[in-house]
């Protein structure tokens, strides 16, 4: 569930009057030079110290944009009395500071750093104005900076630089997708994103507006609440209803007026509890006596069902004469029978020279499954056989 954002208030914000005043203050500010932004807390999740080496090795590379362009970065304080995080602080503070003295002049600086909250009507502003958004985070879970930008620049140029490890590039595939990890990878995302054309540009954003439309943040609710719905409607269905003393005294009216009664019982679980090693599952003496005197009861079938093997059914309940079924459903012991039918042979002879089933029984011997129940080879070549639909090479 991709969550959602309100990308109406967005476009509403930027004909504001109070967004027109901070983009002017802003314009002001930086003049007519290129603005790249970028805003996230200050958190070591997000990258921001690859960020600005990439930013610092592309000035480097390109001179051309000296004093044509600036980087506003916005971090939000995020768990400041936590020591990795004031290092954090440290380290972006230095960075910031060594790129401005290494290429800023008395006119010019090229990181315009905030480290504070800013109010959305700044906020709606920086995006208006942006000409390249970077978001990118060594790993996110969706991060909606990058849709609250498009949401902002529907209608004109703009390019979004976007982290291939943000949950958002899996929407918004028409960005400059980024493993900010790679240093050369950023930058030439960056140079991409400078001087990609403004067709280009509009065409891109407006593809992605149209899916931020069509999956917003209304529609991402529904589809949550439905899907819960569907769940707790699914629990419903499925959950063991216990019986009231209403329903227990029509069941036993049911069972006392009718001609003949099929009682179908399971093993571990209702007979028994269900226990940490299937060994210890053994049953009390009341419930043998139990099933011992509904047996007796005249036009009454018991059957017991289990996945148990023959001779654990035989061991515990061999002196009742009631239908067993064991080894989920691949044996069936009659009422007065004392040999059990086969319903599907496992220990069928097969040839095990087949490459295939060499192949699987070596899969068998070297895995971690337990093999208790697979004794011989031919049992393991018959196992093999069920699972295998078609030659192994």
């Amino acid at each position: 569930f991709p969550i959602g954002i309100n990308p109406q208030k967005f476009r509403k914000a930027l004909k504001s009057p109070e967004v027109e005043r901070e983009l002017l203050k802003l314009k002001r500010r930086v003049g007519d030079k290129k603005i790249i932004f970028s805003l996230s807390r200050l958190d070591y999740t997000k990258g921001i110290v690859e960020e600005l080496e990439a930013f610092e090795q592309f000035l480097s590379r390109n001179p051309q944009w000296l004093e044509k362009i600036v980087y506003i970065l916005v971090c939000t304080p995020s768990r400041s009395k936590v020591s990795q995080y004031r290092l954090l602080e440290r380290q972006v503070d230095e960075l910031v500071g060594r790129i401005n003295g290494k290429f800023g002049s008395p006119t010019w600086m090229p990181i315009l750093y905030l480290h504070q909250y800013i109010p959305f009507n700044m906020l709606a502003a920086f995006y208006r104005a942006a000409d390249v958004a970077v978001v990118a985070p060594l790993r996110d879970g969706m991060n909606l900076v990058a849709k609250e930008f498009v949401a902002s620049k529907v209608g004109g140029g703009g390019v979004l630089v976007l982290s291939e490890f943000a949950g958002a590039s899996k929407e918004l595939g028409e960005a400059v997708i980024v493993n900010p990890n790679n240093r050369e990878e950023f930058v030439e995302a960056l140079e991409k994103a400078l001087t990609l054309p403004v067709e280009e540009q509009s065409a891109r954003i407006q593809a992605m507006w149209e899916r931020l439309q069509q999956y917003d943040v209304a529609r991402w609710a529904e589809d949550f609440l439905e899907k819960l719905s569907e769940a707790k409607q699914a629990q419903e269905e499925f959950k063991t209803r216990r019986l009231d003393l209403e329903a227990e005294k029509r069941l036993l009216a049911d069972y006392l007026g009718s001609r003949r009664r099929l009682l179908l019982l399971d093993y571990d679980g209702t007979l028994v509890p269900i226990v940490s090693k299937p060994d210890l599952a053994v049953p009390q003496e009341e419930v043998k006596y139990m099933l011992k005197k509904l047996a007796s009861l005249p036009n009454t079938d018991i059957v017991l069902i289990s996945g148990r093997k023959k001779e654990d059914i035989e061991k515990w309940f061999g002196d009742l004469d009631i239908n067993f079924v064991a080894e989920h459903g691949s044996l069936i012991k009659k009422t007065g029978n004392k040999e059990w039918e086969v319903m599907a042979n496992l220990s069928e002879e097969i040839n095990i020279s087949f490459p295939w089933v060499v192949h699987v029984l070596n899969l068998f011997k070297s895995s971690p499954i337990s093999l208790t129940q697979l004794e011989t080879e031919s049992e393991m070549a018959a196992t093999a056989k069920l699972l295998i639909f078609a030659p192994v090479k």
